[in-house]
């Protein structure tokens, strides 16, 4: 109990830590050494990954991604403060293009999620910046049916609409939902959304481009 609160009260005594872990680090075997590799996404978030990828087809998805690569602060003296207001927002996939622009970021919810709270600023803060943002439901086929459609409208504009293409892409999805459904019915009980294991991330690295990086709190 009283480690944390001299640890706070004293942070020399925090920074000697820091400098003793990370020489821990530097040094440990690998028998000793106190990180462990894992996958990006667990199953289900694997199965919406491939959707998501066929939904934004010819365009790079990024997994697990923190605001703080995508935004810069334009006030200076407020860096910091805007820093720590969201350095702790990360999103589940970004869609980009090949010049890097982000187009769209995703997120599965759960409702009986602590996050709603989150998902309430990043929508505020991506609609602020112009940039798409979707909560998947429980029944993400449906919603992602739904950002199928906005997208394939948004290319009208950007290139002749071909009919034919539209209708085979569309019927390549509907196949997908059919075999997802048939692969999912199975596990309709099972606890959805992030598997949120991880502690706390801390600073891990500066960019001329970006906000400080945080390590990834998934």
């Amino acid at each position: 109990m009283l480690g944390p609160l001299f640890t706070y009260l004293f942070p020399d005594r925090k920074k000697a830590e820091k400098r003793a872990l990370i020489a821990r680090l530097m040094k440990a075997t690998a028998a000793e050494f106190p990180l462990r590799k894992r996958k990006l996404l667990n199953q289900q978030e694997y199965e919406i990954y491939q959707l998501v990828r066929h939904v934004y087809e010819g365009q790079d998805v990024l997994v697990k991604t923190s605001l703080t690569r995508m935004v810069v602060s334009a006030d200076e003296a407020k860096t910091q403060a805007l820093f720590q207001c969201i350095e702790h927002l990360v999103f589940l996939f970004v869609v980009m293009d090949a010049e890097t622009h982000v187009l769209a970021c995703i997120d599965f919810y759960d409702p009986a999620s602590r996050k709603r709270k989150d998902v309430r600023l990043k929508a505020s803060i991506m609609a602020s910046l112009g940039i798409d943002y979707w909560v998947l439901s429980s029944d993400y086929l449906d919603d992602l049916k739904k950002v199928q459609a906005k997208f394939d409208f948004s290319k009208v504009g950007q290139a002749t609409f071909q009919n034919s293409a539209d209708e085979a892409h569309s019927n390549d999805f509907t196949h997908a939902k059919a075999q997802l459904h048939e692969r999912l019915k199975d596990r309709r009980n099972e606890v959805r959304g992030f598997g949120d294991s991880s502690p706390p991330g801390s600073e891990f690295g500066t960019s001329a481009n970006s906000f400080l990086l945080p390590l990834d709190e998934r």
